[in-house]
């Protein structure tokens, strides 16, 4: 009686409250590591029922009738219906051919709507919701016997408000609550100590953390028993109450016991089918999760919980007496069950770290007396490191958000015979492909995408029996990516075809030929996602935990003020700094192979569509390849094999940082999560088909892999700058030695000395050095016989590989650009007057000096190439127009400054002209002399300062130039857009590449006006072209313009010409070569050829097409 007047007289003490942070973090834990398919808003009816006479059943809603089956006499039947249910009140079936004295039995209803099953096992008020028909006493199921034969059985369907439901969360929460509150109350009636208090309660948050990056996954075992042999049996599963051959195992002679895996989160429904005359006695379904279970006796539980299907039952024994016999687990009891088992173990974590924490509580009288614990108030400037970082952080994660992606849907499908697909969404007709080559090709689509209603590919041209093979389907938008992988009901399905899966790979069989395969997909809110602005769950904890662990350490530790304010100011330094260098520390790829490669190309994008800009060629040992990529920034990957191969084998492919590494092997990877070109794949082999093999690593599988590997090394510098402070606190004492000044300076110095090994753990070695235009230094072979080689060698290595290098050499540079205004000693870069630079690499000096000018040999030679080009092109009933942009160095010769001039006169460019005028007729457009007399009138740059090409508004003079004589000829494509119909916004965040080739990355951009106008953007998708070109290469539709198609032959110049010239063509594609082929007139079949290219690839031009004949 003693021991409730003790509890009662205890005293709340306020700290006790900071026991609400490990729910706060719990349940912050729980959100972001749900793992619920998003399923498509559509709702799904099913149920099984039995007639003693051949029935038919009618589903209505209202006064459309929706469905109808059949009954059967002798065993259940399962009907099922997927659609719009959502107006319950007039939802009813309608029961024909009843006799008098028949009864119809329905086990249950079922209802899945918004990812919620409910189920109707009884009717409240069965008068109101059922016509012509008694209700009479049957445990097992709905029963109903007809009133009058004469008329039909009218059953309304209840509204599902009213059904037995799943249980909600909200009843996991409730019992969650209770937990929290008998712990709340346990710790009053124990009453620990403030210090021991949270000192517990941290140290239980440190197990929380910890416990749930080991909390594992939901992977199952899912158990059928009986008393009598089972024979074959098959079982289905799925997220969704449908179930295909597409998700499905089986076992063959089993005896009394069928055993197989399954993943609780990915699919709860299950469904089990039988061999025909088998019995089911002594039936239990166990379903294990970790360390809990669930049995269902079938013999126990009312069959209206079931679903079946050519089956009989009787006093707990079921019979499967059709062809067609199963038992589908997706009724609500099951479902609850289920459900009950994945939330206990994703609360495993807690219940242990509870258990802990009580424990803690109860033994406090013995352990607080030997914990010497010491918090002192400025021990909270700790928090300083979580603040800064967050700041950061969000100030990367802004900078991000600000760049915007196009929608970008891509996808890989090989065809028996050539098809053409087309794409709408939301029935709206985006485009077409034709698919014609053997092997999976790659169809793209650069273009928005609305989506809400769903997306449908239009097969056209199968034949019956024909079949097409898709891996998956993928949509880039808005920094996420969302791929459908999983192809069964209702994410995907099809009409006029049979879908099967063999190997991996979802195969469409046409089962009609007068009528076009369909293949809808559910919308992409449905598919699976991930986001590359989002933080991993799985860093973030451990870098919680951290936080946590480094604050305990201080506790433990107790450093004096001077000690604290030490290791506190040098971590943060430390987090400033490598938070800076972090951005100049790159990744590896490297690629494994048992088979023999001459080179290989890898892509690696800030998004899924890949350019030639952000390719790297690797040639060298043909098993083993490296390079380096900035998977932080760019985590597509795309790998081009060697085209002259025909299979290639044991192809492993990692990403590495530091000690961090991801390898997939393509034998042993699904099939549906790559992305293939020109490849078939079957059972790990990989057969190329054509000359431009590739496989992407585009889907969610690898993103989200390559994504979280990228997180940590991108985050490295916070986990280093803990590192650092615990470092420096364990060292309290003999930081106390030295004067506060004196021991920030020393240790911030050792700790800059020794930044390379900080970092080795997050950190590869450097392959190439972009800001100093060379390969970095390898590591050299230790040899006893050359010292004074190797030091020097490792000299060289480790310089080389010094954190942050090319970030402080752009600092340098920069710093002493601002001071004299130019930079010693740069083989590529000039220095002019104002700020103006000018290449001067590649040959690029020569050029301009002019030192030897061409000869007649060679302006001949020109000439004539031209003349052939221009033969051909009108032999094909197209017409050539010629445009050669001048460099800036003699644009801007006055900004030259008296180190750089020319040596002889006329230039090279004034040489051809003249030739070409006297001894033949080219279509040559000269363009410089607009641009030289509109600097001259509006003082406007023309060029970039700080770039080797000409602006936006220099671009626009040629192209105004260009398009009035091309509109004379081709009066449809419209005249040029009027300069003062444009708006010009001057921006200044562009890379310039005279700036970079001084090592001055992100320090100079170049600024210039953009243009702005609705035909520049309007009606025009860039997609790549139909074959492969080893060159850079864009083609861009306008279906709303009516005119002459473009091929337009360029070098870099051209590259703002693109948003000028697609508003005027019907078809325009922009090949990246001055390399002349007539299939490319073939192909495209131009009516404009224009044909761009600097003046400095004058002499080249002859070169490259010295066979052109």
């Amino acid at each position: 009686m003693t021991y409730p007047r003790i509890m009662l007289n205890k005293r709340f003490n306020p700290y006790y409250l900071f026991f609400l942070s490990i729910p706060l973090v719990f349940f912050i834990l729980r959100a972001g590591d749900s793992t619920q398919k998003n399923l498509p808003e559509i709702d799904f009816l099913y149920f099984s029922a039995r007639a003693t006479r051949t029935t038919g059943i009618q589903l209505f809603s209202g006064k459309e009738q929706l469905a109808s089956w059949t009954t059967d006499s002798l065993f259940y039947k399962y009907f099922d219906y997927a659609g719009d249910l959502s107006n319950g009140k007039y939802l009813y079936l309608k029961i024909l051919n009843l006799g008098s004295n028949d009864t119809l039995r329905i086990l249950s209803f079922n209802l899945l709507r918004k990812n919620s099953v409910s189920t109707l096992f009884r009717f409240i008020n069965p008068d109101e919701y059922i016509t012509n028909a008694r209700v009479i006493a049957d445990d097992d199921c709905i029963a109903l016997v007809p009133i009058s034969p004469e008329a039909p059985v009218k059953i309304s369907l209840q509204p599902a408000d009213h059904w037995n439901r799943e249980s909600p969360e909200g009843n996991f929460t409730l019992f969650l609550e209770i937990v929290f509150l008998l712990v709340f109350v346990f710790i009053n009636i124990m009453q620990p100590p403030a210090r021991y208090f949270i000192f517990s309660c941290v140290l239980t948050l440190l197990t929380l953390l910890l416990l749930s990056l080991c909390n594992g996954t939901d992977e199952s075992t899912l158990t059928l028993s009986t008393s009598n042999q089972l024979g074959r049996t098959e079982v289905y599963y799925n997220h969704y109450p449908e179930f295909t051959k597409l998700k499905y195992t089986y076992l063959e002679n089993q005896e009394q016991v069928f055993q197989t895996r399954v993943n609780l989160s990915a699919d709860r429904f299950f469904r089990f089918d039988f061999d025909q005359f088998n019995k089911l006695e002594g039936a239990a379904i166990t379903i294990r999760n970790g360390l809990f279970r669930k049995t269902w006796l079938l013999s126990k539980i009312p069959p209206g919980a079931l679903c079946i299907n050519d089956m009989a039952f009787k006093d707990g024994v079921f019979y499967a007496v059709g062809s067609d016999a199963f038992m589908s687990l997706s009724t609500q009891t099951f479902i609850n069950g289920i459900r009950r088992l994945i939330w206990l173990r994703q609360c495993t974590y807690l219940f242990f770290a509870l258990m802990a924490f009580v424990v803690l509580i109860a033994l406090h009288r013995l352990l607080a007396p030997r914990l010497k614990l010491m918090f002192r108030p400025f021990y909270l400037a700790f928090l300083l490191l979580p603040l800064i970082y967050v700041f950061l952080d969000y100030t990367h994660t802004a900078e991000k958000d600000s760049e915007r992606a196009p929608d970008y849907f891509y996808f890989s499908a090989a065809v028996s015979k050539p098809v053409t697909i087309s794409l709408f969404a939301d029935n709206d007709s985006i485009t077409s492909w034709d698919i014609r080559k053997p092997g999976f090709q790659m169809r793209d689509c650069l273009c928005p995408l609305k989506d809400s209603g769903g997306i449908t590919l239009r097969i056209d041209s199968m034949a019956a029996n024909d079949s097409l093979a898709l891996l998956s389907f993928h949509l880039y938008r808005g920094h996420t990516l969302y791929s459908l992988s999983d192809r069964v009901s209702p994410y995907l399905t099809a009409e006029n075809a049979s879908p099967h899966l063999n190997g991996g790979i979802y195969i469409l069989v046409a089962n009609s030929s007068y009528a076009p395969v369909k293949l809808h997909l559910a919308g992409s809110a449905a598919w699976e996602k991930t986001s590359l602005n989002a933080h991993p769950p799985a860093r973030v904890k451990w870098l919680i935990f951290s936080f946590i662990l480094a604050f305990i350490f201080l506790l433990i530790t107790t450093p004096s003020l001077k000690a604290f304010l030490t290791a506190l100011s040098i971590s943060l330094g430390v987090l400033l700094l490598f938070y800076w260098l972090t951005p100049d520390i790159f990744g590896k790829i490297v690629i494994e192979t048992s088979t023999p490669q001459r080179y290989a190309e890898i892509f690696n994008s800030p998004d899924a569509i890949f350019k030639k800009d952000n390719s790297t060629f690797i040639k060298g040992n043909p098993y083993l390849k490296n390079a380096e990529i900035a998977f932080n920034k760019k985590p597509f990957i795309r790998c081009d094999l060697d085209d002259s191969l025909k299979l290639v084998t044991e192809y492993n492919l990692a990403i590495k940082n530091g000690l961090f590494r991801k390898t997939w092997n393509l034998a042993q990877t699904p099939p549906e999560y790559l992305v293939a070109n020109d490849l078939f794949i079957y059972n790990g082999l990989c057969y190329i088909t054509g000359n431009d093999p590739f496989f992407g690593l585009g889907s969610v599988f690898f993103v989200k892999q390559a994504h979280l590997l990228a997180d940590w090394r991108l985050h490295a510098y916070i986990f280093i700058a803990l590192f650092v402070f615990v470092c420096l606190i364990s060292g309290a004492r003999i930081i106390e030695r030295f004067k506060l000044h004196q021991s920030i300076l020393v240790l911030l110095f050792a700790v800059m000395a020794f930044s390379q090994l900080l970092f080795w753990p997050f950190h590869s070695d450097r392959l190439k050095l972009p800001s100093e235009n060379r390969n970095a230094s390898p590591l050299p072979a230790f040899n006893i016989d050359s010292s004074t080689a190797y030091s020097k060698a490792l000299n060289n290595y480790l310089n080389d590989q010094v954190p942050g290098r090319s970030r402080l050499i752009s600092v340098n540079n920069y710093i002493y650009y601002s001071l004299f205004r130019q930079l010693l000693n740069n083989p590529f870069v000039y220095f002019g007057k104002d700020g103006w630079m000018f290449y001067i690499g590649e040959g690029y000096r020569d050029f301009f000096e002019n030192k030897t000018p061409l000869t007649d040999t060679e302006l001949h030679e020109i000439v004539s190439l031209f003349e052939i080009i221009r033969d051909a092109v009108e032999a094909r009933g197209a017409k050539l127009y010629i445009v050669i942009p001048r460099l800036p160095h003699y644009v801007y010769e006055d900004k030259l400054g008296k180190r750089l001039f020319q040596h002889r006169k006329p230039s090279k460019y004034e040489q051809f002209t003249a030739y070409a005028k006297e001894h033949a007729t080219l279509p040559l457009i000269d363009v410089n002399p607009v641009i030289r007399e509109a600097r001259r009138k509006t003082g406007l740059d023309m060029y970039y300062k700080t770039d080797s090409h000409w602006n936006y508004v220099g671009a626009y003079l040629a192209y105004n130039k260009l398009m009035q004589t091309i509109h004379r000829d081709f009066p449809e494509t419209g005249a040029p857009i009027p300069f003062n119909e444009i708006q010009w916004d001057y921006t200044r965040d562009s890379i310039a590449d005279l700036a970079d080739m001084s090592g001055m990355q992100g320090y100079i951009l170049k600024g210039g006006y953009v243009p702005r106008h609705p035909l520049l953007r309007a009606n025009t998708d860039t997609l790549p072209p139909p074959a492969f070109y080893p060159f850079k290469h864009a083609l861009t539709l306008n279906p709303k313009k009516e005119g002459p198609n473009m091929l337009l032959f360029h070098d870099s110049y051209a590259r703002l010409w693109y948003p000028y010239l697609g508003c005027h063509f019907r078809h325009s594609t922009f090949l990246w070569t001055f390399i002349y082929d007539n299939s490319y007139l073939d192909q495209f079949k131009p009516d404009v050829v224009i044909w761009e290219m600097s003046e400095r690839s004058l002499q080249h031009f002859i070169y490259e097409n010295r066979g052109l004949k």
